[in-house]
């Protein structure tokens, strides 16, 4: 297959998969882990215009709301996922829109946070959009919860699921979006944590993956079976299962905007 006609499957599926979770909204905000407060708590200063893009459910807004920013507006292309996010976070404002076409004027944050979405980006305008909202020096943080695939039975989880289709993208990202020059290199930050669900929460997690949601009926129904069927001895007497998670920040600073 020619290279510009792969890069254009490359994106037509980056788009599909992007714009499935909608149809899994519910069981994404039951189920998705969210951030650890220890790495937010060094990224997000009290008193800071904040801007989320890709925030989904609200996930990360809720934890970003209790740092105190003295603005803070959440974005996403999907309208369902953002009716989540009001009833998860209420006080905050939400907007329908695209990381690549940014509805706000020029200098207007000093900060944008993207939690487990930056890899869904058309990376060269959004890098030069974000930019643009950014007051001079403002920072742009990266996050992605992983889970720990060191831990053999948390890789046949994700072998199963077929997450591991979509894993190890932050370093590469980082460094993608450095190479647009808009922002300096990153600085990288991690933290451990585990996330714990009983068997229908697991159901939910594995129904919220991009590559179990997109699959045909028959086919998704026996994944998050054999999915959850695989937690199943890994729960407690109380019927919780502890998956191990890190979380990888990547932080970095806009540079001058020539314009």
């Amino acid at each position: 297959m020619p290279e510009k006609q792969e890069d254009q499957v490359q994106v037509r599926l980056r788009d599909r998969l992007g714009r499935s979770f909608g149809a899994v909204a519910r069981q994404y905000a039951e189920a998705r882990p969210r951030y650890p407060d220890s790495l937010l708590a060094t990224i997000v200063e009290s008193g800071t215009d904040a801007l989320e893009l890709g925030a989904g459910t609200g996930l990360l807004t809720e934890t970003l709301a209790t740092h105190h920013p003295r603005m803070l507006v959440a974005t996403d292309l999907d309208a369902q996922m953002l009716g989540e996010l009001r009833e998860t976070v209420p006080t905050v404002p939400v907007i329908v829109a695209r990381a690549e076409r940014l509805p706000f004027p020029d200098r207007h944050f000093d900060l944008v946070v993207v939690g487990q979405a930056a890899h869904w980006f058309d990376l060269e305008p959004a890098a030069e959009e974000i930019r643009r909202v950014l007051r001079p020096g403002g920072k742009l943080a990266l996050l992605w919860n992983h889970r720990s695939l060191q831990v053999d039975w948390v890789a046949e989880f994700d072998r199963i699921t077929r997450a591991h289709a979509v894993g190890g993208v932050g370093r590469e990202i980082a460094e993608a979006i450095t190479a647009t020059g808009c922002f300096t290199h990153f600085s990288a930050l991690q933290a451990s944590f585990e996330h714990r669900v009983d068997l229908d929460g697991a159901r939910s997690l594995v129904e919220s993956f991009s590559h179990v949601s997109t699959l045909p009926p028959a086919i998704r129904a026996g994944v998050v079976e054999e999915a959850v069927e695989h937690l199943r001895p890994r729960a407690d007497r109380q019927g919780i299962v502890s998956i191990p998670y890190y979380c990888e920040a990547y932080v970095a600073h806009a540079t001058p905007n020539p314009a």
